[in-house]
């Protein structure tokens, strides 16, 4: 067990002989006979208890004390003097956090239980340091555990926001996509029932419409509705290769009893016998959408374009669909593809929109990991292009 370390500062020789025979059983005893010399060994040895004279030649024992507390705080100081100086006992009290004073010469008895009592006086001071200093710690630790869960709970909370905004976000183009085969099927059938004169062949390219139209929403609704996927990123995509010609027929029969309604010509211009390579569900979406917007947008006895085109430089496939609508302000074109954007620009017959489409075009690009863009003036038309990288 470690041993409690004592000086005893004293400019009498004898009075330090003493002490050290006294003590120097019980205690690490160090001496000095002057207030330099006690630095010194302050400097070199870790003392728990400081005991020292008043009266010295160099400095005395109240000025060497305070300077010991100022150095070493924690260290228990004693004073001693031969005669009673009220005013020198005041100020060792006040100026130098003295633990006792001692008149000289000092008893045995009394000088061991002073210093008994000064050393349990250190120990406490010491364990309390110790205890202050474990509570700050474990106080951080807490503290930085409270930011942990914290910043958890808002990372968590962020998420759910995130989770329900896409969830939100889901049913927005559930809603907007289903009504898209639903209205195709009601718009036949009403063309069927103003129509009893239909041949059975018409008649029965109405009934293919119609099937088709309905696969489709079943197809929608397997898909789309597919929420897990969606939310973890895990759409499974159907790769094949997709000649372009028969796609944009595909897209254009579904559509083409809306365009003769409003006497719009869809016409395509496809660059040689062009294929793609890509997921049929997803593509045929966003020409949907965009031929739905095209046909909503255009004035009556317009023209809609659907262009393919294979660039040699760099073999990227480009397919866009142009109209001869109202176009885009500048401002318009900032806000685009955000959901639920009501743009300057109105249906032509008033048709609803929900501000979903081009937001639903930009995420299925996105899946498909092709690049979507808009070229468009204010009265001048509008074209949408989709380019997909040569890989």
């Amino acid at each position: 067990m470690k041993r409690n370390c004592i000086l005893y500062v004293d400019d009498e020789v004898s009075n330090l002989r003493g002490f050290k025979s006294l003590f120097f059983t019980d205690y690490k005893v160090l001496t000095a006979s002057s207030a330099s010399e006690g630095l010194e060994l302050l400097k070199e040895n870790e003392v728990d208890l400081v005991i020292s004279d008043q009266k010295m030649p160099e400095i005395n024992g109240v000025e060497f004390l305070m300077k010991v507390a100022q150095l070493y705080p924690d260290t228990v100081r004693i004073i001693l003097t031969g005669y009673s100086d009220l005013e020198m006992i005041i100020k060792a009290v006040n100026e130098c956090g003295i633990f006792r004073y001692m008149a000289k010469p000092w008893n045995l008895d009394e000088m061991k239980l002073t210093i008994e009592n000064g050393l349990e006086s250190f120990r406490l001071k010491k364990e309390n340091s110790f205890l202050v200093q474990q509570l700050q710690e474990n106080n951080q630790k807490l503290e930085e555990k409270v930011r942990n869960r914290t910043a958890q709970l808002d990372e968590q909370n962020q998420l759910l926001k995130k989770l329900n905004k896409d969830k939100d976000d889901l049913i927005g183009i559930v809603a907007h996509d289903l009504k898209s085969p639903l209205n195709q099927i009601c718009g036949i059938l009403n063309l069927i029932k103003l129509k009893p004169e239909i041949n059975t062949n018409g008649f029965s390219q109405y009934l293919d419409l119609i099937d088709d139209s309905a696969n489709r929403l079943r197809n929608m609704i397997s898909q789309v509705l597919d929420i897990n996927n969606i939310e973890s990123g895990n759409v499974q995509l159907k790769y094949v290769d997709i000649p372009i010609n028969e796609l944009f027929d595909e897209v254009i029969r579904l559509y083409s009893p809306g365009a003769k309604e409003k006497k719009i010509v869809i016409e395509t211009k496809v660059k040689d016998d062009i294929s793609i390579h890509c997921d049929r569900f997803y593509l045929v979406q966003i020409l949907e959408n965009l031929l739905s917007n095209a046909i909503k947008y255009s004035p009556e006895n317009s023209n809609i374009t659907l262009k393919a085109d294979k660039r040699p430089e760099n073999g990227n496939i480009s397919l866009s669909i142009c109209d001869e609508g109202p176009g885009f302000t500048e401002e318009d074109k900032k806000r685009l593809f955000t959901p639920y954007q009501k743009l300057s620009a109105s249906p032509s017959r008033g048709e609803s929109s929900s501000g979903l489409g081009l937001s639903i075009v930009k995420k299925y690009a996105d899946i498909l990991n092709s690049h979507i863009s808009c070229t468009s003036e204010p009265g001048e038309g509008t074209c949408f292009e989709l380019v997909f990288m040569n890989e």
